[in-house]
C-alpha cells in the first residue's frame, strides 16, 4: 500500500491537519474525490476530533502511549455517473507523539521499552514511505525565534528526519517530500512579505533551507476560522472549514507543488496518471512522477506582448502552473525529464536515473538516425538529416512545444526570444516562493505578462541554478557543430546565448508567427 507520512515535532499541527484532511474529504469535492475510512478507528478518530473542534477545542495531543494509525482508500466518483467510484490509491497516516520523536532523533534518551520500540519505528517509518510531508509550526520559528530552546530542538529533529529519510543511505529509495508550514492563516502578512513559503523558510530556517531548500516547500492552514472563549485563549470556531488544507491533498494526489489555490479558493486534483510499466523508482499512481501523455493538453492560457508577436504559453511543457518548473529537455528532444528526489526521470515513465551529457545519449529514442546532441552535427548536417526545415528551425517531430502540446504549439525562435528580452518590461519577482521574471507587453499590451520561473538547467545528474537562474531553449540551432539558441537570465540580466545540446532546459511554447 502506498504509504503518506506527516510527521512533525509535538506543537506542529499533526493530529489536527490528519483530522482536518479527513473531514474535509468526508464528502466528494466537486471533482469527485473523497477519503474512504477503511477501519472503524479511523473514522472515528476524525469524529471525535473534528467534534471536539466544533466545540471550541483544540483536540489532546497524542499520548506517549498511543501510536495512531489512519487508513483511507483515496477514491473518485465521477460527477454526475451512475457507477461505483473508481479507487484511486491507499492512503496511510500514522501519527506518533511528540517525545517519540525526540526519543529517535537524539534530543532525549529512549526512556521504556515502549517508547524505544516506537522510536525505532518512527524511523523505519518515514524512510519507509512514499511520500513524506513535514509540518513545521510557523508560530515557533516566527514569533519564538531560534533563540527558544524548544524551538532550537525542534528545528534539530525536523532536520534529522529529512537527512535520514533523504540522505545519501536512501539514494533512490528516498521518499518524494515536502515542508508544510502550518497555522499559514495566521502569518499570511509574514508570509507575503518573504515572498512566499520558501522566503519564510530561507529567512527564518536557514540550515534547513540551505540543505532541503530544493524541496517543495508550501504552506497550509487545518483551521480557517478562530475566536477567543471565555478565557481569552484563540480556539476554533463552530463553523470553521479545513479547506487550508486544500494544497496538501492536492500535493499528494497531483505530485506538483501546490502552493497557492485558484482565484475561487478551490484546489484541482488532477486525474489519477496510467500506470507505468512496473520499473522500479517509477511510481505512476498519484504521488509519483507525472507521466505525460501523448499531447499535452493545449488549454493553457496565453497572451500576446508585442504587436505582430506570437502568442505566449503561461506556463512551461510539462508545468501545472505558472510558478512550476516543467520538463527540461535537451535541444531536438521530445521526451521531457523531471528533476524528482535528486534522479532525472523521463516524463513518460521509460527511464529513470540518465545524465544531461554528451556520453549518455539515448539515441535508442531516435530510431536509427544519429543523435543531433553529438559533436559534429552542424546546420547542414542537421537539414540533410530532417532535424531542422529549410526555414532553420526544429522539424516538428522534433519540437518539443509541438508534440507536446499539438496543434499550432511550437518552440519560439531565436529571435522572438531576443524581441522577448529587448520589447518587454522585465521585473524580477517571486511568485508562490519561486523566484523569476515578470516580462510584460508595453502600451496598449501592458495589461498582458507571462511569468518566467528560475527553473535553472540540467548538466549531468544535477540541476543547476533552480531558483537563480533560467535556462529556455529555441529552435534554433547555432553556426556551432554542438551548440542552440537559448534564452538565459539571473536577477540582474536577461539575454539570449547558445548553449551545448545535451544540457537540460526548459521549453516556453509560442503559437502563431512574427510578422
Amino acid at each position: 500500500m502506498r504509504k503518506v507520512a506527516i510527521v512533525g515535532v509535538e506543537g506542529s499541527g499533526k493530529t489536527v491537519m490528519l483530522a482536518g484532511l479527513g473531514d474535509l474529504y468526508t464528502y466528494p469535492d466537486e471533482d469527485g474525490y473523497f477519503l474512504a475510512p477503511k477501519n472503524f478507528g479511523t473514522a472515528a478518530y476524525v469524529a471525535e476530533k473534528i467534534e471536539r473542534m466544533r466545540k471550541g477545542e483544540w483536540p489532546s495531543a497524542t499520548a506517549g502511549d498511543e501510536m495512531q494509525g489512519l487508513d483511507w482508500t483515496l477514491k473518485r466518483r465521477e460527477p454526475g455517473a451512475r457507477k461505483p467510484a473508481e479507487k484511486v490509491c491507499e492512503v496511510s497516516f500514522l501519527d506518533f507523539a511528540g517525545e517519540v520523536y525526540r526519543a529517535a532523533y537524539g534530543i532525549s534518551g529512549s526512556g521504556d521499552a515502549s517508547l524505544k520500540e516506537q522510536a525505532e519505528e518512527l524511523k523505519q517509518y518515514v524512510c519507509g514511505a512514499d511520500e513524506l510531508i513535514v509540518l513545521i509550526n510557523l508560530r515557533d520559528v516566527i514569533t519564538n525565534g531560534l533563540g527558544d530552546k524548544r524551538v532550537q530542538e525542534s528545528m534539530w529533529i525536523t532536520k534529522s528526519i529529512l537527512d535520514t529519510a533523504l540522505g545519501d543511505e536512501a539514494g533512490k529509495n528516498a521518499p518524494r517530500a515536502a515542508i508544510v508550514l502550518s497555522q499559514a492563516d495566521s502569518y499570511a502578512e509574514t508570509i507575503k512579505a518573504c515572498g512566499g513559503a520558501q522566503g519564510v523558510l530561507k529567512k527564518y530556517l536557514p540550515y534547513v533551507a540551505n540543505s532541503y531548500g530544493w524541496l517543495d516547500v508550501f504552506s497550509a492552514s487545518a483551521v480557517d476560522k478562530t475566536e477567543l472563549d471565555a478565557d481569552g485563549k484563540m480556539v476554533p470556531a463552530a463553523d470553521f472549514t479545513a479547506q487550508g488544507l486544500l494544497p496538501i491533498m492536492k500535493w499528494i494526489c497531483g505530485g506538483e507543488v501546490a502552493t497557492a489555490l485558484p482565484d475561487d479558493g478551490r484546489a484541482r486534483i488532477p486525474a489519477a496518471p496510467q500506470r507505468d510499466n512496473g520499473a522500479p523508482g517509477v511510481c505512476a499512481l498519484p504521488g509519483g512522477p507525472r507521466l505525460s501523455r501523448p499531447n499535452e493538453s493545449s488549454a493553457h492560457g496565453k497572451v500576446q506582448l508585442w504587436e505582430g508577436g506570437p502568442y505566449w504559453a503561461e506556463v512551461n511543457i510539462g508545468a501545472e502552473n505558472q510558478w512550476n518548473f516543467g520538463f527540461y529537455f535537451w535541444w531536438g528532444d521530445t521526451v521531457g525529464y523531471k528533476f524528482k528526489d535528486g534522479v532525472w526521470m523521463a516524463s513518460d515513465g521509460s527511464s529513470s536515473g540518465f545524465s544531461f551529457k554528451e556520453a549518455n545519449l539515448f539515441s535508442k529514442l531516435f530510431g536509427k538516425k544519429d543523435n543531433i546532441l553529438t559533436s559534429g552535427k552542424d546546420v547542414s548536417t542537421l537539414l540533410n538529416e530532417g532535424w531542422i526545415t529549410q526555414n532553420g528551425v526544429l522539424a516538428p517531430e522534433h519540437d518539443a512545444a509541438h508534440v507536446k502540446r499539438g496543434g499550432e504549439w511550437r518552440m519560439p525562435t531565436d529571435q522572438e526570444l531576443s524581441d522577448l528580452s529587448e520589447k518587454c518590461d522585465w521585473s524580477w519577482t517571486s511568485v508562490n516562493g519561486v523566484n523569476g521574471y515578470s516580462v510584460r507587453g508595453r502600451g496598449s499590451y501592458a495589461s498582458a505578462s507571462i511569468f518566467l520561473p528560475c527553473a535553472g538547467y540540467g548538466s549531468g545528474t544535477s540541476l543547476y541554478y533552480a531558483g537563480s537562474g533560467g535556462n529556455y531553449w529555441s529552435s534554433v540551432p547555432d553556426s556551432d557543430d554542438n551548440g542552440a539558441w537559448g534564452l538565459y537570465f539571473n536577477s540582474g540580466d536577461h539575454n539570449t546565448f547558445d548553449y551545448y545540446r545535451y544540457n537540460g532546459r526548459s521549453v516556453r511554447p509560442v503559437q502563431g508567427f512574427t510578422k
